[in-house]
């Protein structure tokens, strides 16, 4: 199925397809309504119903350009797509800047290019935006582009130099318009720049009025170049979204934990105050900010899991390890006998479990798979899990820390669920996401219908 197809099933009710904006547009549709998939769309579109075939820039963030150049494979696999960044810029740039140079057309139908292009001024950078500007673009494609809310910056500026002659200028965004003037000024520029080059617009008394009514005259301009979707909108077939909240109750070891965390607290709040007369004015400063910020992520540790902090491995339990580590090199041969020391002391339990696991001796002094259970989350969810599983379902589970996510494969690795994680860290190639949501996973020569993703 091509990208045609696909519309065709659509119910295409506002989509960027059915829209006619032949001129310069914003699609802002909320994420997860396909905002890549309907602007492939739209230059296919182009193709078949306007006989133009292109070229087309698209720029994006790095961690997107292989989304890109796959979902254009995919969904438009008629179209010549290169991808203009790292190793590959290097096989192109030489035949791209002879193809340019003596007016001949490009070798393809779409190329993609990051933001950082536009962002520095080295002489790699310098000679990549002559090549773009050399050729008339039909559309530049600009993907996050709430990047572009700064006409002053390099970025704006230099994009700009290359977009202003192309026939039509799309911007996607999933962040809606603020009521930032100077914000709203640059995207209405960017969308219609001719608008600005008679000088009959004193941009420098505008933005300085600060008025609400020439923010709404902003917006009211704006608004027939944006199409803005919500999920209410568009999918109204699926059943409301259900929402359950589980509370558990602490187990005996954290919640000995937690209680402790908080007699620690009290302790050196009581400590401050005899040192310094307090009344009810000035109460409060008695910890900075900070301070209690620290506190109370110390909390949240524990809630989430009391490995998170560090109370089985006594300092004497650090010394003796450090003595160990210190040898090997594991924080670099540099290090003294007392740095590791210092370093360790900052590291929670689960940290040292795992430095024991990879640079111990013989396993010795790394936890037992017992201690992953000792949170009430993770028994919880070795419950929820396998009833999840009977009925068919796929299973996402996000935490905000990568430590979490490491106790968590721990979590799944002990109950004997396969399992996939995403985060920062991890380099996603051309086919990673599609293998998480489409290989047959078996387990135990046992066919596995859930795919448990964690991500952060």
């Amino acid at each position: 199925m091509d990208a045609l197809q696909l519309m065709e099933e659509w119910d295409d009710s506002g989509s960027l397809a059915s829209s006619e904006l032949w001129y310069s547009a914003i699609l802002a549709d909320e994420m997860g309504l396909g905002k890549t998939i309907q602007a492939i769309t739209y230059l296919t579109l182009l193709k078949h119903l306007e006989d133009d075939p292109g070229p087309h820039l698209i720029v994006c963030p790095a961690s997107v350009l292989e989304n890109w150049e796959r979902e254009l494979k995919k969904w438009c696999p008629a179209f010549t797509v290169i991808q203009y960044h790292g190793s590959a810029r290097s096989a192109y740039s030489k035949d791209l800047s002879s193809l340019a140079r003596t007016g001949q057309p490009p070798p393809f139908n779409v190329i993609l290019v990051c933001y950082s292009l536009f962002e520095r001024h080295s002489a790699q950078q310098k000679d990549d935006r002559k090549i773009l500007k050399r050729w008339r673009w039909s559309c530049v494609l600009m993907d996050e582009a709430h990047a572009l809310k700064d006409k002053g910056s390099y970025r704006w500026k230099n994009l700009m130099s290359v977009a202003r002659n192309a026939n039509q200028r799309l911007m996607l965004t999933g962040t809606p318009l603020q009521n930032d003037l100077h914000e709203l000024w640059s995207i209405l520029e960017f969308m219609m720049p001719d608008l600005f080059e008679t000088g009959d617009v004193d941009l420098k008394k505008l933005l300085n009025a600060e008025d609400k009514e020439l923010i709404a005259r902003i917006k009211s301009i704006l608004g027939p170049f944006i199409l803005r979707r919500l999920k209410s909108d568009v999918m109204k077939q699926l059943v409301p979204k259900i929402q359950m909240v589980r509370y558990v109750g602490m187990e005996k070891q954290q919640e000995d934990a937690y209680k402790e965390a908080i007699e620690s607290y009290r302790a050196a709040s009581l400590a401050r105050v005899s040192k310094q007369p307090v009344s009810l004015n000035n109460a409060a400063g008695v910890f900075s900010r900070r301070q209690i910020s620290n506190y109370f992520l110390e909390f949240r540790k524990i809630a989430n899991h009391p490995l998170l902090v560090r109370r089985i491995y006594t300092d004497d339990d650090v010394v003796r390890i450090a003595r160990v580590m210190h040898p090997k090199g594991v924080f670099g041969f540099e290090c003294t006998v007392d740095r590791v020391i210092e370093e360790l002391k900052s590291y929670n339990d689960f940290s040292i479990h795992k430095l024991l696991l990879y640079y111990g001796d013989n396993n010795k002094g790394v936890l037992s798979d017992e201690r992953v259970m000792i949170s009430a989350k993770c028994q919880e969810l070795a419950k929820l899990l396998p009833s999840l599983k009977l009925s068919g379902h796929r299973v996402l589970i996000f935490s905000q820390w990568t430590s979490m996510l490491d106790i968590l494969e721990w979590t799944l690795d002990v109950i004997g669920v396969t399992y996939r994680r995403l985060d920062g860290s991890y380099l996603i190639l051309n086919d990673t996401l599609d293998v998480c949501l489409e290989e047959e996973i078996t387990y135990n020569g046992v066919m596995d219908p859930v795919v448990y993703t964690l991500f952060c």
